[in-house]
C-alpha cells in the first residue's frame, strides 16, 4: 500500500502551489484509487501485446477470487508464470516493468524460489 500512497503523493507534489498541497488537487487526481487506476492503465498501454498477455496472466494468478467474499491477493512462485509459450526472460521483463511503475508486483526470495505478490 505504501508505494501506491507514495505515487499519489508524488503526483500531488507535482501540482503544489507555493509549496502548498491542496485538497482540490487531490480531488482532481481522484484520490489514491483513481491515481492507481490511471497509473495501471498507462503502464499497461506501454506494454507490447505479448507483454500485456503476460501482465494479464500475472494479475490473474496473483488474485484469489472470493466466493461471496472480496477478492484477495496471493503469492505465486515466479516459475509458475513461465510456460512453454512464455519465456522466463519475458516474464521477468514484465515483472520488472510492473515493479518500476510501482504497481507493487515484487519478487521475494523464499526457500530458494522467487515469489510475486502485490
Amino acid at each position: 500500500m505504501l508505494p501506491l500512497l507514495s505515487y499519489t503523493l508524488e503526483q500531488l507534489w507535482q501540482r503544489q502551489t507555493l509549496n502548498w498541497l491542496k485538497l482540490d488537487s487531490y480531488h482532481q487526481l481522484g484520490g489514491v484509487r483513481k491515481t492507481l487506476e490511471n497509473l495501471a492503465e498507462q503502464t499497461y498501454k506501454e506494454l507490447s501485446v505479448e507483454e500485456q498477455k503476460i501482465a494479464d496472466l500475472i494479475f490473474i494468478n496473483l488474485t484469489q477470487l472470493g466466493e461471496g467474499t472480496p477478492d484477495t491477493r496471493k503469492q505465486v512462485p515466479q516459475r509458475d508464470l513461465v510456460s512453454l509459450s512464455k519465456s522466463a526472460q519475458l516474464v521477468e521483463q514484465v515483472i520488472q516493468k510492473l515493479a518500476k511503475a510501482k504497481l507493487s508486483c515484487y519478487a521475494a526470495k523464499f526457500n530458494k524460489q522467487h515469489y510475486l505478490y502485490f
